[in-house]
């Protein structure tokens, strides 16, 4: 492959393929929004011409949230008064005004083009891939199906088979694996080894039989009943470009319609969708010419290979690029880590390569020399600490035993940092202890990060927890259930005895046995007060109510009670 030149934004798109390669912190997202802003200022394309896709909703939420925010910006830099143009420090938006130059005409039609984005903002496609896909099968008359679960009705479609034709399969999980993938890539062959023992061969060719009787049933079935998947939409979008007869006159319509398209995240794109997307903007096609394809990604950061997303189809991408006069551009600067930290984690990973030995590590700038804030410690801001427990009698350290150490060596690091450092500012003399708040500490699991932070509360450091456990699951979730279940039956005393002894009670657990009727009746009455101020002001005071009872402070003294 040959190498990449830094990404310049000030660059008006050309057509063809553009491959960007981001990095963490290179500010990626500030890369595409400017790209896409400085095209509307310059007139180079509307809104309505322009797609951008990414991988999910929410992202693309995201995405269309801060390109919107950046026209904005960039009309109020365009209505900046020269005096004040010393004050705007952004790049793109110092594009915008050419603070250097005397074309006032050329930052009026800017203005303009720009406040006309902003009215057109809503007209332009933002999508995920297969929202892209959906209404591109919709607009040339092509019925979607219902969309189902990749995996329901090819297990159930597998296991028909298998027991259809007493097949002997031990992990039919495999099977669904491999059914999976022929459906996703039709035209990839099998692999028969021929020259297996006739006992393997058997089995071989059995798991054949299974994959393809599968494959075509489960084809069959989606077909009856109107059922697809958002594989299958992708696989029928390629079908339809790649279509001698169709495919031609959808493609020449999506290239007259968009002027430019954008991908983001695409190192979590497979080949199916890197398929598509060269079919419909970039690959040659007799008066048809390209638009400009703008792939943005990290192949160092390609995670949802659960989802299907292969690095080969950024390789692919890049190899396309080199081959057929595409450009290769990286984002060269890292705005999020200062100097000395890019240094260590360049000693770290330089050498380095990552899934593949063409993604290797991609050295970047620092955007800032110092951070802004440092330790007195004088240690380096990276550090690789290793344990040394003992071993048993076979010469190994079993798995328990290492997790002990590592965590009681992070908690005496944790107590040595509390109790020796404190922290620097870069401009100022003076310093300030390190607190709590100031530490995080990255696990693998929530039940690690619950262990830790028991740890460190034993040590005596405060400690709270993060993770991705829903919040309904949570200890504190469980006391306002109870509390709500309550209140719907205020005259049941099991129920306000319970709330009692909980964070919005004050009762002590070993008192309840000895309750006498009047203890009884002062709950229940405790009970109509709550039930009457959630009737009459709602959650709020509610909330009022319980704090007269002190619930924060019992919750405080409480483990985890944060």
């Amino acid at each position: 492959m040959t190498s990449s030149l830094p990404f310049d934004i000030s660059q008006p798109q050309a057509p063809g393929l553009t491959v960007i390669e981001a990095s963490a912190g290179t500010g990626k997202t500030y890369s595409i929004t400017g790209l896409a802003l400085l095209g509307f200022a310059r007139g180079e394309f509307s809104p309505r011409e322009v797609c951008m896709v990414t991988f999910t909703d929410a992202a693309t939420a995201e995405l269309a949230g801060r390109l919107r925010a950046r026209i904005v910006q960039g009309v109020d830099a365009l209505m900046t008064p020269p005096e004040d143009w010393v004050h705007i420090t952004d790049t793109v938006d110092i594009l915008l005004i050419e603070p250097d130059s005397d074309d006032e005409e050329g930052r009026r039609s800017r203005l303009e083009h720009l406040r006309r984005a902003l009215t057109e903002f809503d007209a332009m496609t933002v999508s995920t891939i297969h929202g892209f896909c959906h209404r591109l099968l919709t607009s040339v008359g092509v019925a979607t199906a219902e969309i189902s679960s990749d995996s329901e009705d090819i297990s159930e479609v597998v296991h028909d088979v298998i027991l259809a034709g007493q097949h002997t399969v031990t992990d039919p999980s495999r099977v669904i694996d491999a059914v999976k993938t022929r459906l996703t890539l039709p035209d990839a062959r099998m692999a028969t080894f021929p020259d297996a023992p006739d006992e393997v061969q058997a089995e071989i060719n059995d798991l054949i039989e299974i994959i393809e009787a599968s494959v075509d049933e489960v084809v069959r079935r989606r077909r009856h009943w109107r059922r697809g998947t958002f594989d299958s939409m992708l696989v029928d979008t390629r079908d339809l470009l790649c279509d001698e007869v169709r495919g031609p006159s959808i493609i020449a319509e999506l290239r007259s319609r968009f002027r430019l398209v954008l991908v983001d995240e695409f190192q979590d794109t497979d080949t199916v969708q890197w398929k598509i997307f060269r079919t419909a903007f970039i690959e040659q096609h007799t008066g048809i010419p390209a638009v400009p394809l703008v792939v943005v990604g990290d192949p160092k950061q390609s995670i949802y290979r659960f989802r299907g997303a292969e690095l080969s189809a950024y390789l692919e991408a890049v190899e396309y690029a080199d081959q057929h006069g595409g450009r290769r551009f990286h984002l060269d600067t890292n705005y999020r880590s200062d100097a000395d930290m890019l240094i260590a984690l360049e000693h770290m990973f330089g050498q380095v390569t990552f899934g593949d030995d063409r993604v290797g590590f991609e050295r970047v700038l620092a955007g800032k020399e110092m951070s802004a804030y440092g330790l007195s410690d004088g240690q380096p801001p990276m550090q690789i600490r290793s344990i040394e427990p003992p071993l048993d009698a076979e010469g190994s350290v079993d798995a328990g035993t290492a997790r002990n150490w590592v965590l009681a060596d992070v908690v005496a690091e944790v107590v040595r940092l509390l109790g020796e450092s404190r922290i620097t500012r870069q401009h100022d003399s003076s310093a300030e202890s390190l607190r709590p708040s100031d530490i995080g500490i990255v696990v693998k699991s929530n039940s690690d990060a619950e262990l830790y932070a028991s740890a460190l509360r034993a040590a005596g450091i405060p400690a709270v927890t993060s993770g991705t456990d829903s919040v309904l699951e949570s200890p504190a979730a469980l006391q306002w259930r109870l509390l709500l279940q309550s209140l719907l039956r205020p005259t049941d005393l099991r129920a306000a005895r319970t709330v009692a002894i909980g964070v919005f009670g004050d009762v002590d657990v070993s008192q309840v046995d000895d309750f006498k009727s009047e203890d009884e009746a002062v709950l229940l009455g405790q009970q109509q007060q709550r039930v009457r101020a959630l009737a009459v002001g709602g959650v709020a005071h509610l909330l009022a109510v319980l704090r007269q009872y002190g619930y924060q402070q019992r919750a405080l003294a409480r483990v985890g009670g944060e």
